[in-house]
């Protein structure tokens, strides 16, 4: 699963049950959707943010999107 905090962390989470996998900081919150998709096989999640707003009473930042590459999931032994 994939979330963001106020602070400007982007977090991965196992779905299983909610323990973080990855933090990553991208400058400032996220103001919008999570977007994954898929290009010549490798998967990516496109994260917006960037504010100027202060309903949120966060910093104001310019926008940006933020791109991740998926790495490839190991294999499994069968």
């Amino acid at each position: 699963m994939f979330t963001g905090e106020l602070g400007g962390d982007f977090l991965v989470l196992d779905a299983k049950d909610g323990t973080v996998l990855l933090r990553h900081n991208i400058g400032s919150a996220m103001n919008g959707g999570i977007v994954t998709y898929q290009v010549a096989g490798k998967q990516y999640v496109a994260v917006t943010s960037g504010s100027s707003t202060r309903f949120w009473r966060t910093p104001s930042a310019p926008a940006a999107v933020t791109i991740f590459g998926i790495p490839a999931p190991a294999p499994r032994e069968e």
